[in-house]
Order: C-alpha cells, then structure tokens, then sequence
C-alpha cells in the first residue's frame, strides 16, 4: 500500500469516527431539560465506543462481555498523553459514564464534558490526519 493509500485510509477513519460521534452527543445535547431518554442505537454506538476507548487506554480493561467498536490509534493516543498523570481516574470516570448510559440516567455537565473531550480529541485527529494527507 502506498503512503497516500495509507495516509487515505487513516483520515478517512478518523474523519468518520469523529463524525459520528459528534453527530450522536449533539443528538444528547439537543434532548429536552429533563428527558431521560435517549436513542437506544445511539447510546448503544456511543457506549462500545467509550468501551474501545477503555481497552486501548488500558489492555487489561474489564469490559464484563461488553460489545465494543474500534477507536482509531490515534485517537487513543491523544487522550493518553492528556491524561497520563490520572489514567485510572480518567477509565473510572469513563466507566460511571458508561454506567449512567447502560442505565438510562439523566446525563450531567460533567459525562458532557467527557463526551466533548472525546468529540475534541477525535476531531483533532482527524485534522492532523488531513494535514499529513495534504502535504503528500
């Protein structure tokens, strides 16, 4: 494969990935003050993303037969060096996100915070990976 082949494949990945995730925390976002529900298919995405984000941060994750979906490298990547010095407050804070999702709670500013830091790394990924692509 050759370097713009490669260099294709990873924007279009990361591109992707941050997309759609974006596109379902606007969707939490715009749920009336109040309203508990959220799209099941939606909150189903977004929890096998936040439990791909846990086993690339730490191998060892315990996911209890969990489904997940792949975050690119480099998103992983990025969200490690940010939060290298509190790692495991950062999975436990992952974790009681994951939690509230899988039980439907109400959603706080501080699981949107986590939600935008993941929107924020993935986009930034995604910038970088076009960068690279443009200066081939």
């Amino acid at each position: 494969m050759s370097d713009i082949s490669i260099l294709s494949h990873e924007y279009e990945s990361n591109s992707t990935f941050s997309e759609l995730l974006n596109d379902i925390v606007l969707e939490f976002k715009r749920r009336p003050k109040g309203e508990l529900r959220y799209d099941a298919a939606q909150t189903r995405k977004v929890v096998e993303f936040l439990m791909g984000l846990m086993i690339g941060l730490n191998r060892k994750a315990d996911i209890r037969g969990r489904s997940h979906r792949p975050v690119p490298r480099e998103v992983v990547s990025r969200l490690e060096h940010t939060h290298s010095k509190a790692k495991e407050y950062y999975l436990q804070d992952l974790e009681r996100l994951v939690d509230k999702l899988e039980q439907r709670k109400m959603l706080d500013k501080r699981d949107f915070l986590l939600l935008e830091e993941l929107c924020d790394a993935a986009d930034s990924t995604a910038s970088a990976s076009f960068r690279r692509l443009w200066r081939r």
